[in-house]
């Protein structure tokens, strides 16, 4: 794909035949595009992720071609620019399935970071693109300026009050052994605890900073990369929607120049599959490749299975991100890279005083996600005065306050999480969690 045989059919294709096959490759797509989204996410037929996946390979090829082969075509940053928006979308809306179509993504999207034109118009080191090029482009258009992001250490910019401790989620300085924490997970309730300085030595924290702009943009082709991006209150909130953006338009508006209306949340996104280099920065601790013990294996009457690869979900936004009370399905071992946030636990004993929603208005399975309004959980029976801070929550109404009122009295464990440190959440745990400040979590979900 993306070095076609000299003699190969894509050779001998004219002008003509190139839009005929861009208009049909389009109208695939957009008809993928509304299937999916027919289907909740989890539903969607395989052959809809498909058809949408193909159409857009296809459409991306086709601007490198165009952009090689015709004279008056867009300049190369608009080209670019498409080009990565086509694949992105790929990534984020399908995940790519089907025989090597992910790999050849990354592979393209790759070839084009390596690309570094002397001026826009020249395209003729686009070596891994190798069809016959024009000798002389004309450009039609200027390129689009781009505003510059500084060199900014994520970590120095403001952050919210840190707010008292009454009941500690216990800490350990030194690492269970993986034997100790097989036992610990294997008991009926486990329960939750924090290993400090867990990840103070990845490369995401040392020589590849995740807390760096610099090195941020630097991996996401310049920022124009894609990503889904949460923007409201909280999931459960009214004013919640969703946005795919540039990664630079997200860092841009949400983390270095908030306007404060509104928080944007890069919130439980498969980013370090979309992006393998910052997978590579990552090393994902032993303990998520262990299972609890079963009572065959106690017996010694089965053997014990291949641990399958945790589930990475990305957690990067501002101060002040909310996520509701709820529970997760699988264990979580929580990773916080850089930043701080304020998380308060519930255990699965106190479901029946957690309110569990139901199916929302779209028949969605919202039972993981308490009633309760998140200003009440920190914020008591007014919501006002959250972390010690008054007026930072929006208030509960009466109708809420009474029929959550013994909601007050329910057992919990709550913590500040620092940079460098990982909280292990067991599996139906309940568990709410407030941004201090900037920051990166990961979570790495696993049975």
């Amino acid at each position: 794909m993306l070095r076609p045989a000299p003699k190969g059919p894509n050779r001998s294709c004219s002008a003509p035949e190139v839009d005929t096959l861009q208009t049909l490759a389009e109208a695939l797509q957009k008809t993928a595009y509304r299937k999916i989204h027919t289907y909740p996410f989890s539903s969607v037929p395989l052959c809809w992720r498909r058809l949408y996946t193909d159409a857009g390979i296809i459409l991306a090829i086709l601007l490198i071609w165009k952009f090689q082969k015709l004279p008056l075509e867009k300049c190369w940053d608009e080209t670019e620019t498409a080009f990565i928006e086509k694949l992105d979308m790929v990534l984020i809306m399908t995940g790519a399935p089907g025989p090597s179509r992910e790999e050849a993504i990354h592979q393209l999207l790759s070839s084009i970071s390596s690309y570094t034109p002397t001026n826009s118009s020249d395209a003729s080191s686009l070596s891994n693109f190798d069809t016959p090029r024009p000798t002389k482009r004309q450009r039609t258009s200027p390129a689009p300026q781009l505003q510059p992001i500084p060199d900014v250490d994520l970590r120095t910019l403001p952050s919210s009050p840190i707010p008292p401790i009454k009941f500690p989620i216990p800490r350990y300085k030194n690492p269970p052994s993986l034997p100790a924490f097989r036992a610990h997970i294997s008991q009926p309730c486990p329960t939750p605890f924090i290993i400090s300085s867990l990840t103070t030595s990845y490369p995401c924290s040392t020589t590849n900073p995740w807390h760096s702009t610099s090195y941020l943009l630097s991996v996401t082709n310049t920022g124009k990369r894609l990503v889904p991006v949460e923007v409201g209150e909280a999931y459960t909130s009214s004013d919640w929607g969703q946005e795919i953006i540039p990664f630079r338009d997200f860092l841009s508006k949400y983390i270095l120049h908030p306007d404060g209306n509104k928080r944007g949340y890069l919130a439980q996104h498969h980013l370090l599959r979309q992006i393998p280099a910052l997978r590579n920065d990552l090393v994902v601790p032993d303990y998520c490749y262990i299972s609890p013990t079963t009572s065959k294996e106690q017996e010694g009457d089965e053997d014990e299975a291949e641990p399958a690869a945790p589930i990475l979900n990305t957690w990067f936004g501002p101060p002040s991100t909310i996520s509701p009370l709820h529970t997760d399905p699988h264990h979580n071992l929580l990773l916080q890279l850089f930043g701080k946030k304020y998380i308060r636990l519930y255990p699965p004993s106190a479901t029946p005083y957690l309110f569990p929603r139901g199916k929302d208005e779209n028949g969605v399975d919202m039972s993981n996600t308490s009633s309760i309004p998140w200003e009440m959980v920190e914020g008591g029976m007014d919501g006002e005065n959250i972390g010690g801070v008054s007026g930072l929550g929006g208030g509960v109404d009466v109708e809420d306050a009474v029929r959550f009122g013994g909601f007050e009295g329910v057992e919990y464990v709550e913590c500040v999480l620092d940079e460098g440190e990982g909280l292990f959440l067991p599996r139906g745990w309940w568990h709410y969690v407030r941004g201090l400040s900037v920051g990166w979590s990961v979570s790495c979900w696993w049975d």
